[in-house]
């Protein structure tokens, strides 16, 4: 598989600004987050990650809503959130949350700290928490080796069957994908790693590594 390394670029805040708040007018900035006393934006400028919270929408909701994947789509499609190469990954109707990863080639990109991810959380008739990245990959970077060769499918189940601390029937997927991360310490810079994954327990986990590295 190719890995790349990426140039980017930052999204405006206030394109965001302007159509989660109902009145942009009355937000006010404090450090690095955004209210009108009573949404809040909140921005990490080391991951170009935000989180957006609505408290006045109720997400203690005890009922399946039918239309939570096509509204999903719809709020982002409204403010033209679609940035890079994102595709429908999960939904977990329980929690009214749908979640859209980003790939590259064809596989999905994880990354610990939200920088692949946008996610909704819905309340009862709008959207409760709005997570996702705020930046654009702009330039492809050339590295002196481009391909990294991986183990094996069976040499994959193999590793996952001989260790001991896992599960099999806990195992509910296994897929190539990449590790995205900061290149050293520039956060203009990332690294696209291919590396094999697998979902256990609804936790996606990066193999040969124990920590998180998905979402749930």
């Amino acid at each position: 598989m190719n890995q790349y390394n990426y140039a980017i670029t930052d999204i405006e805040i206030d394109k965001f600004k302007k159509v989660l708040f109902r009145d942009p007018s009355f937000v006010k900035k404090v450090a690095d987050e955004y209210t009108n006393g009573t949404s809040l934006l909140r921005t990490d400028d080391d991951h170009k990650v935000f989180s957006f919270v609505n408290p006045a929408e109720n997400n203690e909701l005890n009922h399946v809503d039918d239309h939570l994947f096509m509204k999903s789509i719809d709020f982002i499609n409204q403010h033209s959130g679609w940035t890079d190469q994102f595709q429908y990954f999960e939904m977990n109707e329980k929690e009214h949350e749908v979640t859209f990863r980003l790939f590259k080639d064809g596989y999905p990109v994880f990354n610990e700290d939200g920088m692949a991810d946008i996610q909704e959380y819905w309340g009862e008739n709008e959207i409760y928490k709005y997570v996702r990245p705020y930046y654009l990959l702009s330039v492809d970077l050339p590295m002196k080796s481009n391909t990294v060769k991986l183990k094996s499918a069976t040499q994959v189940i193999s590793e996952l069957k001989n260790d001991s601390s896992i599960n099999m029937n806990n195992v509910e997927d296994i897929a190539l994908g990449y590790s995205l991360k900061k290149d050293g310490d520039s956060s203009d810079i990332l690294s696209f790693k291919p590396a094999w994954y697998y979902c256990y327990n609804g936790v996606w986990k990066v193999l040969g590594g124990g920590d998180k590295d998905g979402l749930e």
